[in-house]
């Protein structure tokens, strides 16, 4: 009897969990269902949704080149807004100039008629026209007459200014030391190594300032014409008077001497003299044109 009872339980034991399984798969099949049937449900949607938004694109594709040419002719009416503009401006800036230009065409015109030339039309600036500029160069011979004139005249005024050349004297030989070479001083040592120091390239500061180192004609007190002297050569004093001092020796970028040395032009070169004795200490030829 324990045996049947035994077994019995067993049987029972192992048939449980079975029968607690079945509601579980139940479940889980109902659930699968459940899903399947929302994704038909959304693929449905999907698909009666696609055919109007396939239309709806080339719509939008279409409406889109017109929206780029809307905004590019905008920007086109404000570029030609802006340009109207500056026209405007221009267009007063120039009615502003002519009228404020007037008395100067008027005095350009005059000014003409005083010097026996012929008038010559000019611009809204008061500048000749480039018909009357080309017309003007016909005018060359005039004008090389004009400078000839002015050249006689210096020259002419350099004889009445020229100074009286002492007894003896003679452009081949140094003058005689002057008295105020035996003042008894003693004189600061000049060195010529300058050059090597770039803030006196005097040759680049010329090749962009040309008009700096245009001086004009050179007056000769003597009359003896251009002799190259060299360092330790002694002048007259009249070369070297205050009258060819370079008191601003930097301009032409030339360093600055300790008295009593100083800068002179002679000519076209640049001499460094001592204004005591007259003697040449440093020189650069050519230095002005």
């Amino acid at each position: 009897m324990r045996k049947i009872l035994l077994s019995l339980l067993l049987a029972t034991t192992v048939a449980t969990p079975a029968l607690a399984q079945r509601p579980d798969r139940e479940d889980r099949a109902a659930a699968r269902q459940e899903r399947k049937a929302e994704r038909s449900e959304a693929r449905q949607e999907r698909s009666q949704q696609a055919p109007a938004e396939r239309s709806q694109a080339p719509q939008e594709r279409s409406q889109a080149p017109a929206d780029r040419s809307q905004a590019r002719q905008d920007r086109v009416e404000v570029r030609q807004d802006r340009v109207d503009a500056r026209q405007q401006r221009v267009e007063a800036r120039q009615e502003q100039i002519q009228g404020n230009d007037a008395p100067v065409r008027q005095g350009v015109r005059e000014r003409a008629v005083r010097d026996n030339r012929p008038a010559m039309n000019v611009d809204e600036r008061g500048r000749p026209t480039l018909d009357q500029r080309q017309d003007a160069r016909g005018n060359a011979n005039w004008r090389r007459d004009q400078r000839d004139v002015t050249q006689q005249q210096i020259e002419q005024r350099a004889q009445r200014n020229r100074v009286r050349v002492p007894a003896g004297a003679r452009p081949d030989r140094p003058a005689p030391p002057p008295e105020t070479a035996y003042n008894g001083n003693r004189h600061p040592e000049w060195r010529t190594d300058w050059r090597r120091d770039h803030r006196y390239d005097w040759r680049n500061y010329r090749h962009h300032h040309r008009s700096t180192f245009h001086l004009g004609i050179y007056f000769d007190p003597f009359g003896w014409g251009y002799q190259r002297y060299g360092i330790g050569w002694r002048l007259w004093p009249s070369y070297y008077s205050s009258n060819y001092w370079l008191n601003d020796p930097y301009m032409y970028r030339l360093p600055y001497a300790p008295w009593p040395y100083k800068w002179v032009r002679y000519y076209d070169d640049a001499l460094l003299v001592n204004v005591y004795t007259g003697q040449v200490v440093d020189v650069m030829y050519d230095f002005f044109w």
